[in-house]
């Protein structure tokens, strides 16, 4: 009779254990646990949506417990720890600026705002080993990447969808639903593109057996119209005013560059800057058309801004590359400034990566060629050693987003705090 009572107790206490390890596991899945992206075998084709949702950032407090103090967002901001393949800013007069960029192994886009501190992934369709995005709008962006024989050139024009109808909006529950990101593949092997100012077309450069064409494509109707040819085969392009193309030679220091203009709707061409060694530009957006560029000089650098409308140049006090700079007004660059240029053959140890650079933030006067300090990168809380390229000023002037060349992280500055130091 004890035996059976023993037995009775042991299987009431068995049952009430495995309830509640049953009800732990089932609560916990019910709370959004964070998916593994799209798989290489999911490549092709692109778009596949997720149905778990991302790991909720939002935190619950009892009435009784004292409201948390928000982090303060630091001035020089270290965003991703990993490469990127792109970023671009999201401007809105409305609404806080927004920085959405692609992650480089994996593809997958996230986003933040630069008043945020957390990132969050919005898409997951994966495109391995970006090397390049173009973006065109908020939504669209062209994302380039080697194939798998690592030397065909991949583009593939996506668009990123809405949230989702059917999900839970994340006000509702914490949650950030998927999106999707569908869209098409350019031809292949295309070695630039740039998108018009007013995002109606997009340029791009092709080589062949006789050398390099310029072709301008229609974004709505994919009309092609060729308006350059070259037999040489190394450009780089830029498209910065609607009615004006910048072509300059890819630079050398054993080699004399070449700058022109070209009309996107004529191809008429002229030329702007010949014969510098190692010539490098930088087109402003504002018009008349003023040229910030580089040049190789004894082991150095110069640096210069050339105004082609009154021929007129003038020599910056401080040099660098023009890859290192970003137009701020018709009159004024935000640059990165190497705090020492080390005695090379520029930019060819440059690109090669055999030089390396630590810069200042500086505003550059294109009028007078004198330059002011913005921001010593390395003395800022959280600021380290960064060869800075790919710089993007917000439509406000007050964020500048730019990316490490040491290891293709992205960064963000306040600059307006920055200077207020």
């Amino acid at each position: 009779m004890k035996k059976t009572f023993y037995f009775i107790i042991i299987f009431i206490l068995v049952v009430i254990l495995a309830f509640t390890i049953y009800s732990f596991f089932t609560y916990d899945n019910k709370q959004g646990i964070s998916s593994i992206g799209t798989s290489l075998q999911q490549f092709f084709p692109f778009g596949t949506e997720v149905t778990t949702p991302s790991t909720p950032t939002t935190t619950q407090t009892r009435p009784d417990e004292p409201e948390l103090t928000p982090l303060e967002i630091p001035i020089l901001r270290h965003i991703t720890l990993t490469p990127i393949g792109g970023a671009t800013l999201i401007n809105s007069p409305k609404s806080t600026t927004t920085i959405r960029y692609i992650d480089r192994g994996t593809g997958h886009i996230y986003e933040t705002a630069i008043d945020a501190s957390a990132n969050t992934k919005i898409t997951n369709a994966t495109i391995p080993k970006i090397q390049e995005t173009v973006w065109i709008n908020d939504n669209t962006v062209i994302a380039r990447f080697l194939d798998t024989d690592n030397e065909t050139i991949r583009s593939f024009l996506g668009v990123i969808g809405s949230l989702p109808k059917n999900k839970t909006s994340s006000e509702d529950t914490g949650i950030i639903p998927l999106r999707t990101f569908t869209g098409s593949f350019l031809p292949t092997n295309i070695p630039q593109i740039v998108v018009s100012p007013n995002k109606t077309s997009y340029f791009n450069l092709s080589t062949s057996a006789d050398g390099t064409i310029g072709l301008v494509t229609s974004l709505k109707t994919n009309a092609k119209t060729q308006i350059f040819v070259s037999p040489l085969r190394e450009w780089l392009a830029q498209w910065t005013q609607d009615s004006i193309i910048v072509l300059t030679m890819k630079a050398s220091a054993f080699e004399n560059g070449y700058a022109y203009t070209i009309n996107p709707t004529t191809g008429v061409q002229k030329k702007i800057v010949d014969g510098k060694k190692g010539l490098t530009t930088l087109a402003s957006p504002s018009t008349p058309l003023t040229i910030a560029y580089s040049e190789s000089k004894d082991r150095g650098v110069l640096f210069s801004v050339f105004d082609p409308k009154i021929n007129k140049q003038t020599s910056i006090s401080k040099p660098t590359l023009s890859e290192k700079c970003v137009w701020e007004t018709s009159t004024s660059l935000v640059c990165a400034i190497p705090k020492e240029i080390p005695s090379a053959i520029y930019p060819d140890a440059w690109y090669q990566g055999t030089a390396s650079f630590t810069d200042d933030l500086m505003r550059i006067n294109a009028s007078t060629g004198t330059t002011s300090l913005i921001a010593d990168l390395t003395k800022l809380p959280g600021g380290q050693e960064i060869d800075v390229i790919n710089l993007i000023l917000s439509d406000k002037k007050d964020y500048l987003l730019f990316t490490n060349k040491k290891d293709l992280t992205l960064w963000g500055i306040d600059l307006k705090r920055a200077q207020a130091i």
